[in-house]
Parts: structure tokens; C-alpha cells; sequence
């Protein structure tokens, strides 16, 4: 399903007669997948959101987050796609300096990122 949220808009879900603003839908969601990989109380998370998320976008993430109660790491799609490289290549990387253009073609935009790699 896709929709558009105007930005300056909260929105509401009705859940079994229920009230909830969509950051708290997303944060029980949040919880729910956490869940399935850690019984632990305390956990941390990485999540990432596309490149073009608007500022509200990002802030509504955030908020979900907070109010799952989870640490959560944000980071933007590029540069995890940089981090996952820099880690299945390590030891290249320890070799020799490089440097990378990670080029991510989305449905709306197309970013580009250079990352220098060093030893």
C-alpha cells in the first residue's frame, strides 16, 4: 500500500477501537521484530531509512523508536550499504587505501556517495 502523509499532519490508526498515532504503531512494530531476535530487555538496534525521507519522516522514526524503548541506531540506506562493504572487505581494505562511489538508484532519486577508505 502506498500513501503520501503531508508533513505538518499526525496521523492516527484505529486498532481495535483504539487511538494510536503511527509512531506508536511503528514502535510496537519496532518491538515485535526485536523480539524475534533478542529475549533480552535491552536492545540494540540499527535502522535505516531511505535517502530521500524528508525531515519529518526521520523525526517520526526516531520518535518510534524512543517510545519502543529500544536504543536504536539511525543511519540513511547509503551509508549502510558503505558500512556493509567496508566489512565484507576489510581485508582488502587493510591493504591499501581505496575509495568507493556507492550509487543508490531509487524509485524517486538517485544518490551518490564516495567514501575514502583508509589503512
Amino acid at each position: 500500500m502506498n500513501f503520501t502523509i503531508p508533513d505538518s499532519e499526525l496521523i492516527e490508526v484505529k486498532v481495535k477501537e483504539q487511538k494510536l498515532l503511527a509512531e506508536q504503531v511503528l514502535a510496537g512494530f519496532i518491538n515485535k521484530l526485536s523480539e524475534s531476535f533478542s529475549p533480552q530487555k535491552e536492545k540494540n538496534l540499527v535502522v535505516t531509512y531511505p535517502s530521500c525521507a524528508t525531515t519529518t519522516q526521520f523525526k517520526a522514526l526516531k520518535r518510534a523508536c524512543d517510545i519502543s524503548g529500544i536504543k536504536a541506531d539511525l543511519i540513511d540506506e547509503s551509508k549502510a550499504t558503505a558500512f556493509a562493504y567496508a566489512y565484507d572487505k576489510m581485508s582488502e581494505i587493510r591493504q591499501r587505501e581505496r575509495v568507493v562511489a556507492f550509487i543508490d538508484i531509487g524509485h524517486s532519486k538517485t544518490t551518490l556517495t564516495v567514501v575514502r577508505f583508509k589503512k
